[in-house]
């Protein structure tokens, strides 16, 4: 590099040809897109373009250009979500000043819209000094995935209890390792094939735990007297959530209860472990899956993991028969569709056909 350039604040320039200690996450290393449509040789290019998530949403980006006519004029790095609400905004954005004929350096982007999310796209534009743009880095290929070690939260407790012909009583607590509670739904739900929903209850949390009891009633009078309530509970990051269902009977003031109650309502199974490693390339979406369930009763029928795309289509299964009060194993999931594949959803289902399930975003 000719000269002495400006350094942006989170940008360390450094020598072309100089050691540029930081690698490429998951060996990916982006090929740049020609849109200039001018000849080899006479337009700017992109020679190196790597990723390392370094912390929780910040990635350090080392990059490496050049351009044979000597006319470098700035570098501009874009971090875009790579999925949720709104998908493609930039979160964050940093421009730097470059000329001659080489130019590299080490730059850290940051979610600074705290999307919370795991994967993000980072754009490269080239620019010439006179402004025009020659070369963009692939905003497809080039992912930053940060790992997310902090366990799911969990439903610790999840109790119904019948009141009367119309109303449910849920004694529940929460807890979370990430501290990052949010809010707790409820839905009360006709346990027959139109499965209408009866009464829907949202509690707002924070912190890392929280308990309480919530009351659900069946505001449209259904001629029902069998429910299912399914509990769902939500933190800051959408990809990590928890889901319980359980199943109850309702019955009104005089009628005969010689079990005194006990068969009322019954807790579904419970999802123990819900482990995703990702092997994927990028041909091939594949995840494998270590899981365990369990249910108090002994009633355990089937484990299913499941690979769902953006929309929410079924990429690829693997069903578990299993029986008794514990099971755990591994599932592998593949898809050729790598760069729809969304998150795994893990669903355990009773021998009543009460159905427990939880969903990570991959």
């Amino acid at each position: 590099m000719d000269g002495q350039l400006p350094i942006d604040r989170r940008t360390v320039l450094r020598l072309a040809g100089g050691a540029v200690a930081c690698g490429a996450l998951g060996g990916q290393t982006a090929a740049a897109d020609d849109e200039s449509g001018s000849e080899p040789g006479s337009r700017p290019s992109i020679d190196l373009f790597e990723i390392d998530a370094i912390r929780e949403f910040e990635g350090e980006v080392t990059w490496e250009v050049s351009d044979p006519d000597g006319d470098l004029g700035r570098v501009r790095l874009q971090l875009l979500p790579r999925e949720g609400v709104p998908q493609r905004k930039v979160v964050d954005e940093v421009t730097v000043d470059v000329s001659g004929r080489e130019a590299a350096g080490v730059t850290t982007l940051v979610d600074r819209e705290e999307s919370r999310i795991a994967r993000y796209d980072v754009r490269l534009d080239v620019f010439r000094e006179d402004g025009d743009e020659f070369v963009r880095g692939s905003r497809t290929n080039v992912v930053v995935e940060f790992d997310d070690d902090t366990p799911d939260p969990v439903l610790d407790r999840f109790d119904l209890e019948p009141i009367d012909d119309r109303t449910v009583a849920v004694d529940w607590e929460v807890t979370d390792p990430g501290a990052d509670l949010e809010s707790l739904r409820f839905e009360m739900i006709t346990a027959d094939d139109e499965g209408l929903v009866v009464d829907r209850i949202h509690v707002d949390l924070s912190g890392e735990s929280g308990s309480g009891r919530t009351l659900l009633l069946d505001t449209v009078d259904s001629a029902t007297d069998e429910y299912s309530v399914q509990a769902t509970l939500f933190t800051g990051n959408s990809s990590r959530t928890g889901r319980r269902n359980g199943q109850v009977t309702l019955q009104s003031e005089g009628e005969d209860d010689d079990d005194e109650g006990d068969d009322d309502w019954e807790t579904g199974p419970a999802i123990d472990r819900f482990d995703v490693t990702d092997r994927s390339n990028n041909q091939w979406a594949r995840f494998d899956v270590d899981w365990a369930a369990s249910h108090p009763d002994g009633e355990l029928a089937t484990v299913t993991s499941e690979l769902l795309s953006l929309s929410g289509d079924v990429l690829d299964s693997e069903t578990t028969t299993t029986d008794g009060a514990e099971a755990a194993g591994s599932h592998s999931l593949q898809s050729r569709e790598a760069l729809v594949a969304n998150e795994v959803r893990l669903s355990v289902v009773d021998t009543d056909g009460i159905e427990t399930e939880e969903t990570t975003g991959v």
